[in-house]
């Protein structure tokens, strides 16, 4: 709402930043009334345990702040200035593909914090793929939307039509991520932050050195190939430890394979750009999203799923349980 009144209002560039900050501290200012509600548990000393998850966490929050960051970085080292607007371009368009992605794990992660501490296993695992199927399913359906208004958006913000292609190929990444995130964040609720640091800190890492090595065959493409390469070696991390700590299934062989359907497809699209191409991917991409969605919201529906995390979400776990 800010930004479009800076440019009414034809105020000072500097005045873009002061949004920035308002953005973020207004709504946590809002939220932080919670600190003073006496319902909730009041400030004690931390112990040793605290200090080491806070610090890793704040380390792994920090490097993947920065994955957002340094790709930019990076490209303006390797590449030409006209080919970096380009890049930017489609990161920040990029960025789109996560938006329902968050949302909806920012929802989860306190009900899976409940479940863990009543001990709810079993709630939990229907909580967990309820979750990660409404997260696939909504991340399919943005990059879909995205990747078909991108050819109208784009000649609207400049001329930047050369970057639909890098944003094809970093739809992909983001396809993969939404199979995992649930997972994910069950593990950071869960206190185990060690799998979140060793996973960011590994693909930054990747980000940083492997364009510098492949730029010269890949050109752009470079930076987009590191984000998938880590995404795809480190997130069985997560799938593994999810597995070993709650015993949930972070992926099927149907997954797998709807997950090398939708990239196959996006890279086809991203080599050969054509209508047929596009037509073929963003209706793939569709059915995904769909049929996610579709058996995410029959789960939840089912007799056995606790929708009292859904419709109450102040209604306490235990209290449930023992009636």
């Amino acid at each position: 709402m800010l930004l479009p009144l800076v440019a009414v209002l034809h105020l000072p560039q500097a005045y873009v930043a002061h949004v920035l900050t308002l953005s973020v501290l207004l709504p946590w200012l809002w939220l932080s009334r919670r600190m003073w509600d006496r319902s909730v548990r009041g400030w004690q000393r931390w112990s040793g345990w605290d200090f080491s998850y806070c610090g890793k966490f704040v380390a792994s929050t920090l490097f993947a702040n920065q994955l957002g960051a340094v790709d930019i970085v990076i490209a303006s080292i390797l590449f030409s200035s006209a080919t970096v607007a380009d890049y930017a371009v489609a990161a920040r368009l990029a960025a789109l593909f996560t938006f329902f992605q968050l949302a909806l794990l920012k929802r989860f992660a306190p009900r899976a914090g409940q479940l863990l501490q009543a001990k709810e296993q079993a709630t939990l695992h229907g909580e967990v793929e309820v979750c990660r199927r409404l997260t696939i399913g909504c991340t399919a359906l943005t990059i879909a939307g995205v990747l078909a208004l991108a050819p109208v958006a784009l000649p609207l913000l400049g001329n930047f039509m050369d970057a639909r292609v890098l944003l094809i190929w970093l739809a992909i990444p983001s396809l993969v991520q939404s199979f995992y995130a649930a997972s994910d964040r069950l593990l950071i609720i869960a206190g185990q932050a060690n799998v979140a640091l060793i996973f960011t800190a590994a693909s930054f890492a990747m980000l940083v050195v492997s364009p510098f090595a492949t730029a010269a065959w890949l050109g752009p493409l470079a930076i987009p190939a590191a984000m998938i390469f880590s995404m795809v070696c480190f997130n069985p991390l997560i799938a593994v430890r999810a597995r070993r700590l709650v015993g949930v299934r972070t992926i099927a062989l149907s997954d797998a394979a709807l997950i090398a359907c939708g990239s196959l497809a996006l890279a086809a699209s991203a080599i050969v750009p054509s209508f047929i191409n596009a037509a073929i991917t963003y209706g793939l991409l569709g059915v995904i999203g769909v049929y996610y969605i579709m058996t995410a919201t029959a789960r939840s529906a089912a007799d056995d799923y606790d929708s009292a995390l859904l419709l109450g979400a102040r209604t306490p776990v235990s209290d449930k349980a023992s009636k």
